[in-house]
């Protein structure tokens, strides 16, 4: 990268220099953008029910199971 900065720095052609400073610009945006989308996307995925909290719902809903199968007339009505 910095052989490139370089040899823009000595570049002569203006025309040159302003085509590769709107595609640095462009370049940058879109980092700018990929960064913004990371960070939305990793604030999503953290759960909003802590590790404690996802097992305690999932023992209830093994005790309502074993519940109903155990409960004769419970399997019937399924």
């Amino acid at each position: 990268m910095d052989e490139a900065a370089d040899r823009l720095l000595r570049e002569k052609d203006e025309d040159l220099c302003r085509r590769m400073r709107a595609h640095y610009d462009v370049w940058k945006t879109e980092l700018a953008d990929a960064k913004r989308e990371f960070a939305t996307l990793s604030e999503a995925k953290q759960p909003s029910r802590s590790a404690e909290e996802e097992v305690e719902l999932a023992l209830e809903l093994f005790d309502d199971i074993q519940r109903v199968a155990s409960d004769s007339n419970a399997r019937s009505e399924i």
